[in-house]
């Protein structure tokens, strides 16, 4: 008896779930803020408990992604010529979704990993469901109003990551947080990233939010959104504070030195340095606490050749890598006997999917910093950059740029106000 109710009362919520989700894509298919709610959870990857999933499959997110690619297919609102950011960002973003698929189907082959071909094949429908409504989206930039609705995603997905941050202990309690999401620190804190989802920890929390602030920096160094601007700036930074990432913390420091100099002759360039200094003050203990990060034991074994530290583990990657130079064509066909990750994206993707994915991985990056140097007033977007590829030195996933392959292609209409007609009906 007690196992019918149960089963009756799982059934129950299913159906549920079933009539939520189908009331949601029915409103979500004429509704331009399928856009905004998409940016949103793009870096709140399962966000929401698979065990809320029709099936634990289908959720908000699935929803939110099929209901996005419908509806571009139902306005058609992609639209032509296509920009050279829109065609690279593109470029890079079917990249990376490939060698995650490529990475999965290898493991499979070789035995890596205990999986099966059913679950390579759900891998593919979660990257595609992922990835194309992105791709989509990018492609429509030049529309005016779609512009706003993904400006508006961005900013309260930033805030919600870095607020987050402050509810640890409630998020865990509720299972919107993993523990391992959490970084133990020698500094007496616990390094967090609150809802970020978008790939890796803390630290890659922080790259994301980096590159979030040079894409705010270059806004408000256009005067556009000055006042947002200034708000996810400072929202941001101090969400880089709490991760306590040294990388991201260095890079950032870069950023606002390169804007800086860049505005050094601006009129509001003593007005900036004052509010900074406040800042500062006001933060005073996070920022202590974090830069003490640069005097513990763990930087210097970061630092150190001959210890497992970050530096330590690309040459026990690199010498791993010599002594398997098929490695370098298709990725590893066995298992280095080395159980942690080697904390440099390049030198990930030669182990996990060879020397070619990463030839052109550089290929591409390079063009992004080409076209900003070759770009009229486009140095402005390699307060974005800089930071996405300097700290690829120090993470394993590419999934702090998840914004800023919206970043580049966006500012170019935004900043230059080169636009199209609205989407009809939307």
């Amino acid at each position: 008896m007690g196992t019918i109710l149960l089963a009756q009362a799982g059934l129950h919520q299913d159906i549920i779930i079933f009539t939520f989700i189908l009331v949601a894509f029915s409103f979500l298919l004429y509704n331009l803020n399928v856009v905004t709610i998409f940016i949103y959870f793009l870096p709140l990857s399962q966000i929401i408990p698979t065990g809320l999933n029709l099936g634990g499959i289908i959720g908000i997110d699935e929803v939110v992604q099929i209901a996005v690619i419908i509806f571009f297919i139902i306005h058609r609102t992609v639209r032509r010529p296509f920009t050279q950011w829109q065609r690279l960002c593109v470029n890079i973003l079917i990249l990376i979704m490939f060698i995650e698929i490529y990475q999965i189907g290898k493991d499979i082959l070789f035995g890596l990993i205990d999986k099966d071909i059913g679950y390579l094949i759900n891998s593919i429908i979660k990257r595609a469901t992922k990835y194309i409504p992105l791709i989509l989206i990018i492609n429509s930039l030049q529309i005016k109003k779609l512009q706003t609705y993904v400006f508006t995603g961005i900013v309260f997905s930033i805030v919600t990551i870095v607020l987050s941050s402050f509810f640890v202990d409630e998020l865990i309690n509720i299972r919107l947080l993993a523990l391992d999401k959490i970084l133990e620190s020698e500094i007496g804190f616990y390094r967090v990233a609150g809802l970020y989802g978008a790939g890796g920890d803390a630290n890659s929390a922080a790259a994301f939010l980096v590159v979030a602030i040079g894409f705010f920096l270059a806004m408000y160094e256009k005067r556009i959104q000055t006042g947002t601007s200034l708000v996810i700036i400072s929202i941001s930074v101090l969400g880089v504070l709490l991760t306590a990432s040294r990388t991201s913390m260095i890079s950032l420091g870069i950023v606002l030195l390169f804007f800086l100099l860049r505005n050094h002759k601006s009129k509001n360039i003593w007005a900036i340095i004052t509010a900074s200094m406040i800042f500062i003050i006001a933060l005073s203990p996070v920022i202590n606490r974090s830069v003490s990060r640069f005097k513990t034991e763990s930087f210097y074994a970061a630092i150190d050749l001959e210890q497992t530290g970050r530096i330590g583990k690309l040459k026990i990657y690199t010498k791993w890598l010599a002594n398997n130079p098929e490695t370098l064509l298709f990725g590893n066909q066995k298992k280095i006997k080395f159980r942690r990750a080697p904390h440099n994206y390049f030198i990930y993707l030669v182990y996990h999917v060879g020397g070619l994915f990463l030839i052109y991985f550089l290929y591409c990056v390079t063009k992004l910093i080409h076209f900003s140097l070759k770009e009229k007033n486009g140095l402005f977007k390699l307060y974005a950059i800089f930071p996405f590829v300097f700290v690829l030195l120090t993470i394993n996933s590419p999934g702090s740029g998840i914004f800023l392959w919206i970043f580049l292609p966006i500012s170019y209409y935004m900043f230059e106000d080169k636009t199209q007609t609205d989407i009809p009906n939307a």
